[in-house]
C-alpha cells in the first residue's frame, strides 16, 4: 500500500474511534497533541501535558480554517482561552494576558500577570467578558475591561459553586463538581451582564461551551452534545442532542456548527461543515467473518509463532482460527497479524492503526442443572483431585456436586473442567473461552432472633461453644445463652462457630457458609431533657439557657416565653451539659416561630466530651440555608458522636441566639453504642491526641478505649500513667466510653498475690518493693512491662530502650510453660511444659476444657477447665546477662558469621567468639547452646521464637570532631572514593571531607575507616554499631526579601536561559523575579543559581549545599466585598484609594490571606481605609476597630488564635485611617504556622473597611 493509502487507513481509525457515522459531519484529525484547545477571535490556542504553549498558525480572525502548523509561544500554562484577547492560568493559578495579539503578529508579544488566582477561565469572543472560578469553585467575572485597559481593573465575586465556566454569546453556562450543569439567567445575547441567578439544566457534564445560539459539552464517558433551541423566548435551550464522538474536552467558535476539541489520547480534531457527502469521506473498520472489531490493542500475550508480517486480515483472521489458544488478535497497520490468547475489557488507543479482532464465540453459556452460568474464571482455588480434561460439561458438574468442598467450576473450551473451592463477586474475561459455574446455593435458612446473609466474618470465634454436626437451632440457642456471643456462622448446615464481633461486609468466598448476627436494637430518646444548659449571653433573664430543654416544643418567645434569647454578639452560643457520654446520632433543632427566623442562619452543632465547645466535633455541616419561623431542623451526624456536652454556635455572624428546643437524640442507655471499626476510629496509629492531632473521625484525636493507652496526656500521647490519666487537663476514654479495666492480677489467689513481683501503681525499680519482690518490677505481661530509668512501668522508648531501662519481657524466656499461640493443655506442650499451662498473671489465665487459654467462665469454673491463678505463677530463671553486651529476646535475622558459628557452647564462650571477630557486632544465643554472631544488628526485633535471645555489642560514646554533628549509623552510598582513607584518624577523615567541595559529610567506621560523602540522609541506617555518622555544619543561609528559604532542592524544571554561575543570590534572586515564568528558585553552595518554572511541596535535602528559595506569592480573598471598588486585593497595607478603587476591603465577616504554603506567622499589622479627593462619594473615615484572627493549612476555620488561658484573643485595630498597628504574636502566645489566615473583624467605625499584612518568618524548615 502506498503512502496515500497510509495515511487514508490512519484516518479511518481516528474516525472510528470518535464512533463517526455516515449521515454525520466530519470530524477533522489536525496534527499535534493537545491537552486543552481553545479558538475563538485570535484564532486557535492550546497547551499540552507540559503545559507548553501554542498557537496554530493562520487561524487568527478565521475559526473556521484548520490552520497549518504549531508556533511554540514562550511560557506555561494549563489552561488557555482564545476570545476578544488571549488568557490562561499556570500551574500555581496565577493568571495571565498574552499582550501584543495584532493582524500582523497573531502570537501576540508578552505575558502580563494579572492580580488574582484562578483555575480555570474562558473568554467571550464577541465581548470584553472573562469569568473564571476558583480552586475552591467561587465564581469571579473581570469588571473594567476596555481597549485602552484589556486585563481590566477588578474581580467581582458570583454567587454559586462551579468547577468550569464558559462565556459565549448563548450566555454564561457552567459544570459543577457533581457535573450539574447550570445557566446564568440573563446573559443570553448580553455577555456583559452578570446576570442573577443560575437555572439548572438537565443532564451531566464534566465541561461546557457556550457558542452562538449553541451550547456544546463532553461528560465523563467523553460523550459530545449539543445544546439545542437556544433562542432568545428560550435562552436555555429546549433539549440535549447527542454528536457521534470521543472528546474529553470541547471548545465552540463563532460558528456554532464549528468547534475544536481534544481526546483522552490529546489528539486535536476539528469539526467543520459538509456541502456534501463525498465517498471518501465515509470510512468504515474493516470487517472479517467470525469477529468483531474495534479500535486499538490489548497489549500482550501475542502467540508468536504464528505472528505475521505482510499478509493479508483474511490471513490474520485464519492463523487465528485454525490455533486452539488463539481467542483473538490484533491487525497493525495493515499487513502486521498480532494473534492473541486472551483479550480484554478496554483496548489501548494509543496507536490509531493498531485494529482489535475478537473471536465471536457462539453459545459458550450451556446451561446444567443446579448451576448458574457466566462468562470468565476466577482464577485459583483448584480441586486438582477432581479435575478432567477432555470430558462433557455434565461430567464437570458431577464432579463437583459429589464434591464436599466443590462451589464452583470452570468450563475451558467446552473440554477441561476446572473445579473450585471458592467462587468470586466478578470473573475476569480475559479468555472467552472460560465459562463459569457456580453451584446453585438454596435460600437461606432463617431462624428466630438473629438475621442471615452468606459468608462468614472470620475469626473472633468462641471456641468453648463451638459444635460440629449439630441444627441450626443449637447453633443459635448456644449463641443466644453465651453474654459474649453477637453472631454465628453455620457452614454446611452442619458447623457452628459463634462470634463475639460481627462485621460490616462478610467473606463470600465460601457459599456454604451462612452467617447469623443477633439483632441489636436501640431505641432512641431525648437526652438532652431537663439537663443543664448555659448561653454566651442573656437577653434578659425570661429567656434562660433552660427554655430549650425543658419539654416545651412552643415556637413563641414574647409573651409565652418559650424560647432562649441572647444578646447580639458575634458567635453567640448555646450548650447543655447531658451528664453523661452517650452517642449522639442527631440533634433536632425547633426554631423561633413568632418573628425573626432567618436569624438562625449559619448554625452548627457540636458534640464531645469538652466543655470548651470548640474542642468537639462538628455534628454535619453549617446550616447555611435561612430557616423559616418555627421551623423545625433534625441535623445528622456524618457518623455517630461520643460525648457529654452539645452545643448550637452562630458561624461567622454578629446576630441573636434563640432557640426554643433543642432535643439530642441517642440510644436507650448510656454508652449504649461505641464505634470501635476502622470506618468510624476516633484514634490515631501514631498515638498523638488532643486538639493538634485531628483522628480520622474527630477533629480531636481522642485515644482507643479499649487499648492499653485509653488517656489523653496535657502534652497529647495516649498511655496509661497518672501523668496521662489522673493531671488536671488529662481525659481518660476509658471512663469516658465506659471501659472498665480491672487489674491483670484480680481473681489470683491469696497465695499467688503474694508472689506478684509488681505493683499497682506502676512504680518499680530500687525504692520501691512488691508483695513477691525487694525491687519493683513490671508486669511483663500487661501494657506496661518496662522500668524506666525514673522508676516508672510502661512502654515506650523512654521504658524499655534506655540504658537504665529494664524490660521484663526479656527475662525467663527459656523455661516458659505457656504458648504464644494461646493453646494449652496435653495436646498441646509448651517449651517448659508439657502439657502447656496459660500464664496466670495475664489476661487469658485459664485453659478451657478446648485446649484455649482465656479469661471467661467457659475457661475458668467449666468441668474440665483449669485456672492457674490457683497456685504461685510459675516464671522461670531470668536469663544471663554478658558484660560488654545488652540484651533483648529475639533475633535479627541473617547476617551470621558462619565461621564463628557454634553448637552446644555456652554463653560465656559465643561472647567471646563475637568479642574476637572484628566484623562481629552482636549474637543470637539460642536454646541456652548454640550461637550466631552477626555482622549487623536490628532495631526491630524478630520474636517468633521465645528460644531465641539476642545480644548488642554496646557502643563506645560517640567522638566529636570541629565543624561537623555526630550521630550513630550510616547513609549508605555516594562515597567520594578519591579521598577515601583506612588506619586513619577521626581528624584526618575530617580534613578531608573539609577541603573536597563536593563532600558534605562522612562516616567512620570501626574508629579507622572514612568514607567521605556527596550526600546526608534524614535517618541512618544503625544496622552495624560501629558506623558513626558526621555530618558537615551548615550556617544559616542568607534571605533575600519577597521570598522564602527552606533546605534542599525541587529537582527539574529549570529556566536554563537565565541560569547562572558565580553570581550572587541578589543577582539570583533578581533573574526569578524579572522572569515571567519563575516562582522559585535553588541556590547551590552560594554561588549557583537554578531558577525554577515549578516549587514542590517537600524538598529533596540530600546535599545540605542545596539553597531553596520559593517566591512569596500571597493572594487574599474574603467572604463578601461591598461592591467591585472594594476587592479584597485592595487590603494590601499601603493601598492608596484612586478614583475607581476604594482605599481598603470592605464588607464582612472576614478577609482572607493564602501564603501559599504553611509559614510561620509572626505579626500582624492593620491600616483603616484610605481616602482620596478624587473618590467620586463622600468623604470617608471607616477603620476596623477590633478583630479576632483563625487560621490553619486547609483552610482559615481550624483553629481560633487563643491567648495562654485558652480564650480566643480580641485584637485592638486601628483609630484612625492611615496609621499603622502591629501586633507581634510573640506578646501573646506565641507565633502560629499555618497557610489560610483569617481576619474577623469584630467592631468597627463607619464601616467594615481594613488593609493588612502578615509578617511570616522567611526560614521555612531550618
Amino acid at each position: 500500500m502506498g503512502n496515500v493509502g497510509h495515511a487514508i487507513f490512519l484516518t479511518v481509525i481516528i474516525l472510528a474511534l470518535l464512533g463517526r457515522t455516515t449521515a454525520d459531519p466530519t470530524w477533522k484529525l489536525i496534527d499535534g497533541l493537545l491537552k486543552f484547545v481553545s479558538v475563538g477571535s485570535k484564532g486557535v490556542w492550546g497547551v499540552n501535558r507540559n503545559d507548553d504553549i501554542f498557537y496554530r498558525s493562520g487561524t487568527l480572525e478565521d475559526g473556521e480554517a484548520s490552520g497549518s502548523g504549531w508556533v511554540n509561544i514562550a511560557g506555561k500554562l494549563k489552561q488557555i482561552s482564545s476570545g476578544h484577547s488571549v488568557w490562561g492560568v499556570n500551574a500555581n493559578d496565577d493568571i495571565f494576558i498574552r499582550q501584543g495579539l495584532t493582524a500582523s503578529n497573531p502570537t501576540g508579544t508578552s505575558w502580563l500577570n494579572v492580580a488574582g488566582q484562578l483555575k480555570q477561565l474562558d473568554v467571550s469572543s464577541t465581548a470584553n467578558q472573562v469569568w473564571g472560578v476558583n480552586t475552591n469553585d467561587n465564581i469571579y467575572r473581570r469588571t473594567g475591561i476596555t481597549t485602552d485597559l484589556p486585563a481590566g481593573t477588578n474581580w467581582e465575586q458570583v454567587d454559586g459553586l462551579l468547577k468550569f465556566v464558559s462565556v459565549g454569546p448563548a450566555g454564561v453556562w457552567g459544570v459543577n463538581a457533581n457535573d450539574d450543569i447550570f445557566y446564568r439567567t440573563g446573559t443570553f445575547g448580553n455577555e456583559a451582564s452578570a446576570g442573577s441567578g443560575w437555572e439548572h439544566i438537565e443532564g451531566k457534564l464534566k465541561q461546557i461551551s457556550s457558542g452562538d445560539n449553541i451550547v456544546w459539552g463532553v461528560n465523563v464517558n467523553d460523550d459530545i452534545f449539543i445544546r439545542e433551541g437556544i433562542s432568545l423566548r428560550t435562552p436555555a435551550g429546549t433539549g440535549w442532542k447527542q454528536i457521534p464522538g470521543k472528546l474529553k474536552q470541547v471548545e465552540t467558535g463563532l460558528s456554532g456548527q464549528q468547534a475544536w476539541g481534544v481526546n483522552s489520547g490529546d489528539y486535536i480534531f476539528q469539526r467543520t461543515r459538509l456541502t456534501a457527502t463525498r465517498p471518501s469521506d465515509i470510512f468504515q473498520l474493516p470487517t472479517i467473518d467470525g469477529y468483531s472489531v474495534r479500535v486499538g490493542d490489548c497489549p500482550g500475550n501475542d502467540i508468536w509463532v504464528i505472528y505475521g508480517d505482510g499478509i493479508t486480515l483474511q490471513d490474520c483472521a485464519e492463523r487465528c482460527t485454525s490455533h486452539p489458544d488463539c481467542v483473538s488478535f490484533m491487525f497493525f497497520d495493515n499487513k502486521r497479524c498480532f494473534p492473541k490468547s486472551r483479550t480484554c475489557e478496554e483496548t489501548s488507543q494509543d496507536n490509531p492503526k493498531n485494529v482489535f479482532y475478537d473471536k465471536i464465540i457462539e453459545d459458550v453459556l450451556s446451561a446444567v442443572d443446579g448451576y448458574t452460568p457466566r462468562t470468565g474464571d476466577c482464577p485459583g482455588n483448584d480441586i486438582w483431585s477432581i479435575y478432567g480434561d477432555g470430558i462433557t460439561l455434565s461430567d464437570c458438574a458431577e464432579r463437583c456436586t459429589s464434591h464436599a468442598d466443590c462451589v464452583a467450576f470452570m468450563f475451558f473450551d467446552k473440554k477441561r473442567c476446572f473445579p473450585k473451592t471458592k467462587t468470586c463477586d466478578d470473573t475476569r474475561k480475559e479468555n472467552p473461552k472460560n465459562v463459569f459455574y457456580d453451584k446453585n446455593v438454596d435460600p437461606l435458612p432463617s431462624i428466630d432472633g438473629f438475621s442471615a446473609r452468606r459468608g462468614d466474618c472470620p475469626g473472633n470465634d468462641i471456641w468453648s461453644i463451638y459444635g460440629d454436626g449439630i441444627t441450626l437451632s443449637d447453633c443459635a440457642e448456644r449463641c443466644t445463652s453465651h453474654a459474649d456471643c453477637v453472631a454465628f456462622m453455620f457452614f454446611d448446615s452442619k458447623r457452628c462457630f459463634p462470634k463475639t464481633k460481627t462485621c460490616k461486609d462478610t467473606n463470600k468466598d465460601n457459599p456454604k457458609n451462612v452467617f447469623y448476627d443477633k439483632p441489636f436494637v436501640v431505641t432512641e430518646r431525648n437526652v438532652a431533657l431537663n439537663k443543664m444548659a448555659s448561653q454566651s449571653s442573656l437577653f434578659r433573664s425570661e429567656y434562660p439557657a433552660e427554655r430549650a430543654v425543658d419539654g416545651n416544643t412552643g415556637t413563641v418567645l414574647y409573651p409565652r416565653q418559650e424560647c432562649t434569647h441572647t444578646g447580639l454578639e458575634y458567635e453567640p452560643w448555646w450548650k447543655v451539659d447531658l451528664g453523661d457520654t452517650y452517642v449522639i446520632s442527631h440533634v433536632t433543632v425547633i426554631n423561633r416561630g413568632d418573628c425573626c427566623g432567618e436569624r438562625l442562619q449559619n448554625f452548627m452543632v457540636r458534640v464531645g466530651p469538652f466543655e470548651d465547645l470548640r474542642e468537639n466535633t462538628p455534628c454535619g455541616d453549617i446550616y447555611s440555608e435561612t430557616p423559616s419561623d418555627g421551623e423545625t431542623i433534625d441535623v445528622r451526624c456524618a457518623e455517630p458522636i461520643s460525648g457529654r456536652w452539645v452545643s448550637v454556635q452562630l458561624i461567622g455572624r454578629e446576630d441573636y441566639l434563640s432557640l426554643c428546643e433543642v432535643q439530642v437524640f441517642s440510644g436507650s442507655d448510656p454508652k449504649s453504642v461505641r464505634l470501635t471499626d476502622e470506618t468510624s476510629k476516633r484514634w490515631r496509629d501514631d498515638l498523638r491526641c488532643g486538639s493538634e492531632f485531628p483522628a480520622p473521625n474527630a477533629t480531636r484525636g481522642e485515644c482507643d478505649p479499649d487499648s492499653c493507652f485509653p488517656c489523653c496526656s496535657q502534652s497529647g500521647y495516649c498511655g496509661n500513667t497518672p501523668e496521662h490519666c489522673d493531671c488536671a487537663d488529662c481525659v481518660n476514654y476509658g471512663t469516658i466510653y465506659g471501659v472498665e479495666k480491672s487489674p491483670v492480677w484480680s481473681g489470683l489467689s491469696e497465695e499467688a498475690l503474694l508472689s506478684v513481683s509488681w505493683r499497682e501503681d506502676f512504680r518499680c525499680g530500687p525504692g520501691f518493693s512488691a508483695p513477691g519482690a525487694e525491687v519493683a518490677e513490671c508486669n511483663p505481661h500487661s501494657c506496661n512491662p518496662c522500668c524506666s530509668g525514673s522508676g516508672w512501668c510502661g512502654n515506650t522508648e523512654d521504658h524499655c530502650g534506655c540504658p537504665d531501662c529494664v524490660d521484663y519481657r526479656s527475662h525467663g524466656v527459656p523455661g516458659i510453660k505457656w504458648r504464644e499461640d494461646g493453646r494449652c493443655g496435653p495436646e498441646f506442650p509448651a517449651p517448659g511444659a508439657d502439657p502447656g499451662e496459660c500464664d496466670p498473671i495475664s489476661l487469658f489465665p485459664c485453659c478451657s476444657a478446648a485446649g484455649e487459654c482465656g479469661g471467661t467462665a467457659a475457661h475458668c469454673k467449666c468441668e474440665g477447665c483449669i485456672d492457674f491463678r490457683k497456685s504461685p505463677g510459675t516464671g522461670a530463671d531470668l536469663s544471663r546477662e554478658v558484660p560488654g553486651f545488652l540484651l533483648r529476646v529475639g533475633d535479627c535475622p541473617g547476617n551470621d558469621i558462619w565461621s564463628l558459628y557454634g553448637d552446644d557452647i555456652t554463653l560465656d564462650a559465643c561472647a567471646e567468639r563475637c568479642n574476637s571477630h572484628a566484623d562481629c557486632v552482636a549474637f543470637m544465643f539460642f536454646d541456652n547452646r548454640r550461637c550466631f554472631p552477626k555482622t549487623k544488628t536490628c532495631k526491630k526485633m524478630n520474636k517468633d521464637n521465645r528460644k531465641n535471645v539476642f545480644y548488642d555489642k554496646e557502643s563506645a560514646t560517640l567522638l566529636s570532631v570541629e565543624g561537623y554533628t555526630v550521630r550513630t549509623g550510616d547513609c549508605p552510598g555516594n562515597d567520594i572514593w578519591s579521598i577515601y582513607g583506612d588506619e586513619i584518624t577521626l581528624q584526618d577523615c575530617a580534613e578531608r571531607c573539609t577541603s573536597h567541595a563536593d563532600c558534605v559529610a562522612f562516616m567512620f567506621f570501626d574508629n579507622r575507616r572514612c568514607f567521605p560523602k556527596t550526600k546526608t540522609c534524614e535517618d541512618t541506617s544503625k544496622e552495624n554499631p560501629k558506623n558513626v555518622f558526621y555530618d558537615k555544619k551548615i550556617e544559616l543561609p542568607p534571605f533575600v526579601d519577597g521570598f522564602s528559604v527552606r533546605r534542599g532542592d525541587c529537582p527539574g524544571n529549570d529556566i536554563w536561559s537565565i541560569y547562572g554561575d558565580g553570581i550572587t543570590l541578589s543577582d539570583c534572586a533578581e533573574r526569578c523575579t524579572s522572569h515571567a515564568d519563575c516562582v522559585a528558585f535553588m541556590f547551590f553552595d552560594n554561588k549557583r543559581c537554578f531558577p525554577k518554572t515549578k516549587t514542590c511541596k517537600d524538598t529533596n535535602k540530600d546535599n545540605p549545599k542545596n539553597v531553596f528559595y520559593d517566591k512569596d506569592i500571597v493572594s487574599m480573598t474574603a467572604s463578601s466585598e461591598r461592591g467591585p471598588e472594594f476587592t479584597a486585593q485592595n487590603s494590601k497595607l499601603d493601598w492608596q484609594e484612586t478614583a475607581t478603587a476604594a482605599g481598603a476591603w470592605s464588607a464582612q465577616p472576614w478577609l482572607m490571606f493564602d501564603l501559599g504554603r504553611s509559614k510561620r506567622v509572626t505579626s500582624v499589622v492593620t491600616q483603616g481605609r484610605n481616602y482620596s479627593p478624587d473618590w467620586p462619594g463622600e468623604s470617608h473615615e471607616e477603620w476596623v476597630m477590633s478583630y479576632s484572627i483563625s487560621y490553619g493549612d486547609e483552610n482559615g476555620d481550624k483553629v481560633w488564635y487563643a491567648g495562654d488561658d485558652g480564650e480566643t484573643v480580641v485584637f485592638e485595630g486601628n483609630t484612625d485611617r492611615d496609621s499603622k498597628v502591629r501586633h507581634d504574636f510573640s506578646d501573646f502566645s506565641g507565633p502560629f504556622t499555618a497557610r489560610f489566615v483569617k481576619i474577623h473583624p469584630r467592631t468597627w467605625h463607619g464601616w467594615v473597611s481594613m488593609r493588612a499584612e502578615l509578617d511570616t518568618d522567611p526560614y521555612l524548615d531550618f
